[in-house]
């Protein structure tokens, strides 16, 4: 993967291939490393509670924590 075609997902702390995004937002940070945004399975997994109702936001996991 080059730095070009991928992206850093927010919420599962991956790196992830601009094909698998939901967001990619236009910062400046991304000039110097890479874009930060949502892969389409966070954002799937994100948009669920409020398509029931509910006002719990999910946190992601975090690993080595």
């Amino acid at each position: 993967m080059g730095k070009t075609h991928c992206f850093y997902c927010l919420s599962c702390e991956l790196m992830k291939e601009m094909a698998q995004s939901a967001a990619v937002f236009k910062t400046g940070f991304y000039r110097i490393e890479f874009p930060l945004g949502c892969c389409r399975d966070c954002f799937d997994r994100l948009r669920q509670p409020e398509e029931r109702g509910s006002r719990e936001v999910p946190t992601p996991s975090r690993s080595g924590a």
